[in-house]
């Protein structure tokens, strides 16, 4: 298991749009927003995966990863 580094422009406030896509041997299975928690989401997520890469995608790609993937362990989507 591991995990990409996600980021995205800041919001319009300035608040940082950043995201760890948790990667299996079969591909995504969780994106977890870091917040002010930098590493330490997947941690709280209940994950263990290594950061491997870091990539930039647009402020629409982020919210649609947040949207179409579980973010923690259980398996729930966000609404």
């Amino acid at each position: 298991m591991f995990s990409i580094h996600m980021i995205a422009p800041n919001d319009s406030n300035g608040n940082p749009r950043r995201l760890y896509l948790v990667c299996g041997p079969h591909g995504p299975i969780a994106a977890v927003d870091e917040g002010y928690s930098g590493i330490g989401a997947i941690r709280e997520a209940g994950f263990t995966a290594p950061e491997v890469w870091n990539i930039e995608v647009s402020a629409k790609e982020y919210r649609r990863l947040k949207k179409q993937l579980p973010s923690r362990k259980t398996g729930k989507r966000r609404a």
